[in-house]
């Protein structure tokens, strides 16, 4: 989830008790997947079913930015129909 959306969306939401209570608990946060990620020592951080999802105004940098303060290496903003050829 990025957070500053997800505060947005909860605003234009008239159930947003039950939307916040479902999202933090079912949903992690960008900085935190970070932290995971880096603390697991994976070499790529894919980060997939982003939240909120009917935000357009949120772009692949501001997921890399929320992110890359606690994780050094690749990462990757997927997206619906996006494909990686492995080499």
């Amino acid at each position: 989830m990025y957070g500053p959306a997800i505060a947005a969306l909860a605003r234009r939401n008239p159930n947003a008790a039950p939307l916040l209570a479902h999202l933090t608990a079912s949903h992690t946060l960008v900085e935190d997947a970070a932290k995971i990620a880096a603390l697991a020592g994976v070499k790529t951080l894919v980060l997939n079913h982003l939240m909120p999802s009917d935000d357009a105004t949120l772009i692949d940098a501001d997921w890399i930015a929320a992110a890359r303060p606690h994780y050094a290496g690749e990462i990757i903003v997927a997206r619906d129909l996006m494909e990686m050829v492995l080499g």
